[in-house]
């Protein structure tokens, strides 16, 4: 075992021979190959004037319509998409245009096999909002929740607190007893904010309210008195629209908000997972049903949900552009089984309240969440900013040729990026990362990190760990990791930090072009690289072929007030 040198000098150096490890004696070879490149996503490829019939839809429209012109208006998007339905099966393309308002309805069902021929899958469907930021389409239900209908009860000074009659026998999901928290699915939104849920009534505080299951009743605090003109909206729907199967597909200029379906527990969704979400584009089954084409969510909005915003399951040439999946309970976007994926200038940020109100750490949850077995994705512009005590961007099991590009992840207590069991190659390039802890690594290999921005306040930069589990009965090591033209600053802490096997990462490593930067020097760890016990110099690093063209720099600057 190689020991520490007393001091945090020069002589902190290794010499050649400290390279030989108690593993037979082998002395570790410089790097023979970099990591493999992955491939660019193009995403969808759609003929947005392919259609024939535009269907009208306004808040103020009437369902007993038509809908061919603004003048004769369906009402709802519901109305409007079994109006479709005959429309696409005889070939002919459908826009849906929705006029500014907000649409108050959900459990919208559009499935390819039972609602389509081969023809109606084929033709193209736009669901379009008029401009952006303009129509809603809301889960939530204002009707009988009007400030008159609450009755005000005395309570402290500095604090009103309002009754209502609770008419909703919900399930609450008992995945942990102890954390009910977690299994419950109501929503409370006052003047467009949402209140904070307890779990007793003794917790209340401005801003938050309290159901009581047994007296039927709900309880909300305020800072002030209700007034008439307050508008108090309860989540209601737990799904807003699914649709299955179903070819060259386009959302935009739309926003969907305040559904409640349970974190664990969606019987509303496309596939038996236990995963609750508002909006869903895929198909019946998941690995052997053919994948839906052409799938294009451009300037849409996706907020304020209980569980998780949008999902895309089983689909070829996708394109997410201008896409906010922010302030969700549990997860902003999630894609499975996606080929061809491009996601530009996308948010997901602010995400798993629900997880924060709670004490437990369910996995899955994330600002993007891709898992599994997605090939070809590429993020490019994407931010994800807080998304509280869960990661940003977490690609998972089999993903291969997945693309970071000039991402910015910052603000959270996890690490910012997960990249979990898969062989890639996964590129993150010209990216600024700016977290609290740094990245986790876990049963990845083949990946390049070029022209980043990666930045830690504390402990490790860049962490990787073993995972035990098989993928296709395969072992997967974290090896063959090129790091190039990076700026790598830790405030206080390391740059790596690998556990058992870390010589495969070792000797499939290249660095070049780097500039490192350390906040604070403690004794034994100005190491760059490093297991649990072993620490290496620059200096040493240099002499055994890593980081030739690179600079090391020291400064307390950085913990002080952070690197530019």
């Amino acid at each position: 075992m190689l020991s520490h040198q007393p001091s945090c000098s020069s002589a902190l150096r290794w010499s050649i021979a400290a390279l030989m490890m108690a593993v037979g004696g082998m002395i570790w070879a410089t790097p023979t190959r970099a990591a493999a490149l992955p491939k660019e996503a193009t995403g969808a490829s759609i003929d947005l004037t392919a259609y024939e019939i535009t269907l009208y839809v306004d808040p103020q429209g009437d369902d007993s319509r038509e809908g061919q012109t603004a003048e004769q208006a369906l009402q709802s998007l519901g109305a409007a998409l079994e109006q479709a339905k005959g429309h696409l099966n005889q070939g002919a393309g459908v826009r849906v245009l929705l006029a500014p308002g907000v649409y108050r309805e959900g459990y919208l069902h559009l499935h390819g096999d039972h609602d389509l021929t081969d023809a109606g899958r084929e033709a193209l469907l736009i669901i379009e909002g008029a401009a952006r930021d303009q129509v809603t389409v809301s889960g939530a239900v204002v009707a009988g929740w009007e400030p008159h209908t609450w009755e005000a009860r005395p309570v402290d000074a500095g604090m009103h607190v309002y009754r209502h009659d609770w008419p909703y026998d919900w399930d609450v999901i008992d995945e942990e007893p102890d954390d009910v928290l977690i299994g419950f699915r109501e929503m409370v939104i006052f003047n467009g904010q949402m209140l904070k849920q307890e779990a007793s009534a003794d917790a209340l505080r401005p801003g938050r309210f309290h159901i009581d299951r047994d007296g039927q009743s709900i309880e909300i605090a305020l800072d002030r008195q209700m007034l008439p003109g307050d508008q108090v909206e309860i989540a209601e729907k737990q799904s807003l629209l699914t649709i299955k199967r179903k070819h060259n597909l386009v959302l935009r200029n739309l926003n969907f908000l305040h559904s409640n379906p349970h974190i664990a527990g969606g019987e509303h969704g496309c596939v038996e997972d236990p995963w609750g979400r508002a909006v869903e584009i895929c198909t019946h089954g998941v690995a052997d049903a053919e994948p839906n084409r052409n799938i294009l969510i451009e300037a849409c909005s996706f907020s304020l949900h209980n569980a998780a915003a949008v999902r895309v399951i089983n689909a070829r040439d996708v394109t997410l552009r201008n896409v906010k999946a922010n302030t969700n309970g549990w997860k902003g976007i999630g894609l499975s089984f996606a080929r061809n994926a491009l996601l530009e200038d996308c948010e997901t940020s602010y995400n798993a309240w629900r997880q924060l109100w709670s004490t437990s750490r369910f996995h899955d949850s994330g600002g993007i969440k891709i898992i599994p077995f997605c090939d070809v994705v590429t993020l490019r512009r994407h931010a994800a900013i807080d998304n509280t005590v869960t990661h940003g961007i977490w690609t998972d099991w089999g993903n291969t040729n997945i693309i970071l590009d000039e991402v910015r992840v910052s603000g959270h207590s996890a690490p910012p990026i997960h990249l979990e069991m898969g062989k890639g190659p996964h590129l993150i390039r010209n990216s600024h990362i700016k977290n609290e802890v740094g990245i986790l690594i876990r049963g990845s290999s083949n990946l390049t990190f070029d022209g980043n921005h990666i930045e830690a306040e504390r402990g490790v930069l860049i962490s990787l760990q073993e995972d035990s589990r098989q993928l296709n009965g395969e072992r997967l090591y974290n090896e063959y990791m090129t790091l190039r033209n990076n700026r790598l600053v830790v405030g206080r802490g390391r740059i790596f930090n690998a556990t058992a096997n870390w010589q495969r990462l070792y000797n499939t490593l290249t660095s070049e072009a780097n500039t490192y930067v350390f906040g604070q020097v403690e004794q034994g760890q100005l190491g760059l690289y490093f297991s649990t016990q072993e620490v290496m110099s620059f200096q040493d690093w240099q002499a055994n072929g890593f980081d030739a063209q690179s600079i090391l720099i020291v400064s307390d600057q950085v913990q002080r007030r952070g690197s530019e």
